[in-house]
């Protein structure tokens, strides 16, 4: 664990001429190579498929600035994950922040922290939900973090499996492709609670392309999860 310190920006988060610039952005910069830095490291070592890290905080910040070009302690605050085998995206809604907010207001989080913490042990760990419950004093609900499984070698011609789907993000219908499947195939659809929520194919592909009807599918974000016999990938999907 490292710890990465400034981020209790009161005052001077901002340039006032140009608010994407100023210490905020320069400490962004600074996380952002660090980690870069790191993976090159574990890429040369060959150790980068073993490792998924996480960022925290033990504070968040609020939604407007005070006086000082600042913000101060909030409710709420964003969790980077970075690794090879992630659900790649943002987990989560685009806050809507009403235009009257003043400087006493929260933006309220939308996953409890401890989901995150859970959703480790269980995806990555692959920690028994006894152990979970034990080690986190309660149960939390999951949301899925671990995207293509690192227990595949991912060298092998098996595992190169193409799947996508167009349009992304997804209206009502859409259209599935998938390149150089011999075996019978399992598409499930799964929601950021972990909820298997639609299941668009189970069987052999007669096609490399077949139409998935998700106009059932209330809005928000998804996982797409494709699973053969001896390989899976999985991917993130908007529904409109």
């Amino acid at each position: 664990m490292l710890r990465l310190g400034g981020f209790d920006t009161h005052d001077a988060q901002v340039e006032s001429s140009d608010h994407t610039k100023g210490e905020h952005a320069e400490l962004l910069k600074e996380l952002n190579d660090a980690i870069s830095a790191f993976m090159k490291d574990t890429d040369a070592l060959g150790t980068s498929d073993k490792v998924l890290g996480m960022t925290f905080s033990e504070f968040g910040r609020r939604i407007v600035s005070n006086a000082s070009l600042g913000t101060d302690h909030g409710a709420a605050a964003p969790m980077f994950i970075f690794g090879n085998h992630l659900v790649v995206g943002v987990t989560g809604a685009n806050p809507i922040i009403s235009p009257s907010a003043i400087y006493d207001d929260n933006l309220p989080w939308e996953f409890d922290f401890r989901q995150v913490y859970a959703s480790f042990f269980d995806q990555w760990f692959e920690a028994g939900s006894g152990t979970i419950s034990n080690s986190m004093l309660n149960d939390y609900a999951t949301t899925p973090i671990i995207g293509d499984t690192r227990i595949l070698d991912l060298s092998s011609a098996s595992a190169d499996r193409g799947i996508s789907v167009y349009p992304n993000p997804v209206s009502s219908h859409a259209t599935i492709f998938v390149s150089d499947i011999r075996s019978s195939v399992m598409m499930t659809v799964i929601d950021l609670a972990g909820r298997v929520v639609a299941k668009p194919f189970n069987g052999k592909l007669s096609s490399q392309q077949f139409e998935w009807d998700a106009s059932e599918l209330r809005p928000g974000r998804y996982v797409l999860a494709a699973q053969g016999s001896d390989w899976q990938k999985s991917f993130s999907v908007l529904k409109k």
